[in-house]
């Protein structure tokens, strides 16, 4: 069992939260907070896609800095 599963009885998915939100083609922000300020845009499709560099980068800013994480629509 997860750290999340313990606390809240669920798993976090935040990959299939954010395909079940936005079409693949749609324009998304993510912002990276943990003192600093990071900020990324690219098409959901990308953020997805498992394996990619944004999945590692998004990882280890959650799982090694403790970041939060923050995505929504680019308009």
């Amino acid at each position: 069992m997860t750290t999340d599963e313990s606390r809240t009885g669920r798993t976090s998915q935040p990959a299939n939260t954010s395909a079940q939100n936005f079409h693949p083609s749609d324009r998304i922000a993510v912002l990276v907070r943990n003192g600093g300020t990071a900020k990324r845009s690219s098409v959901s499709r990308q953020l997805n896609d498992p394996g990619t560099s944004a999945q590692e980068w998004l990882q280890h800013k959650n799982e090694k800095e403790a970041c939060d994480i923050y995505i929504g629509m680019n308009t």
